[in-house]
């Protein structure tokens, strides 16, 4: 097993940590608030699932060109397939995510870039300009999302979900309540 600290928290590399591997798994540990809000992004290549464990977890995600966020409980879990505009970040202290994705070569070996397309990040790391104007429009709309998610978690309340119900019924699930 290898962890890996990040600006937003910790990353334990639980398999996928050798290029031989097949798929990687880690448990995700965002911090809560703006600290913890992992960077708007994308992958050309990986895909992978999320799993809540502990704590609350805020999720973005942008499916079928809708900007959708998502308050996810242990047992909850999301799917996103490569390309899929994302984001996570602690919405409660102590949060545990696993993912597991297809491999990430760049958890396997430092040297190798990651397959990550950062488009926004609310601790200032540089980003990838936008493809189109329609991106452009969806990034402002999570960046909207995101602002008033840590508002209200730096609040002490839980944000707003939205259109939540139209991602659970199509890459969510609930695996234990």
């Amino acid at each position: 097993m290898k962890v890996d600290q990040w600006i937003w928290g910790r990353e334990l590399v639980i398999w996928g940590y050798d290029p031989s591997h097949r798929y990687t798994f880690k448990i995700e540990e965002p911090r809560k608030g703006r600290v913890g809000c992992l960077s708007l992004q994308y992958h050309n290549e990986k895909s992978e699932t999320w799993l809540c464990i502990r704590g609350t977890v805020w999720a973005l995600a942008v499916k079928e060109g809708r900007v959708c966020t998502w308050l996810m409980q242990p047992g909850d879990s999301l799917s996103l397939e490569a390309g899929v505009i994302h984001r996570m970040m602690g919405a409660s202290e102590n949060v545990q995510v696993a993912e597991a994705s297809t491999p990430d070569a760049h958890a396997a070996d430092k040297n190798v870039p990651k397959d990550v397309v950062r488009l926004h990040c609310t601790m200032g790391r540089e980003v990838s300009a936008p493809r189109n104007k329609e991106e452009s429009d969806i990034i402002k709309k999570c960046v909207e999302f995101t602002e008033e998610a840590i508002s209200f978690i730096e609040n002490g309340r839980m944000p707003p979900e939205h259109d939540s119900d139209f991602l659970k019924s199509k890459w969510g699930i609930r695996l234990w309540s």
